[in-house]
């Protein structure tokens, strides 16, 4: 697996969806995932929207990942200690 998709999942991940690190692992690839089979098409062709009862399907499915990210613990790194 490259660095760029392991990089969230050293402890500590800059976002943490869980302390056990299969299920942190299982996040991090559903978010990579969206991005590949959703936003990702969009930017290379045309996408046809005109399903009605898919394009709900697809903003239920981007409400419910942000309904995710809502109850994420966000770990920030310490400031740099800088000399006086």
């Amino acid at each position: 697996m490259a660095m760029g998709q392991r990089g969230n999942l050293a402890p500590p991940a800059i976002i943490s969806f869980s302390d056990i690190p299969a299920e942190q692992e299982g996040f991090h690839q559903l978010f990579r995932g969206a991005i590949a089979a959703f936003k990702n098409p969009l930017s290379h062709r045309d996408v046809d929207h005109s399903d009605r009862n898919r394009t709900a399907e697809l903003l239920n499915f981007a409400s419910y990942l942000l309904y995710l990210l809502d109850s994420v613990t966000i770990n920030r790194p310490a400031p740099p200690v800088t000399p006086p």
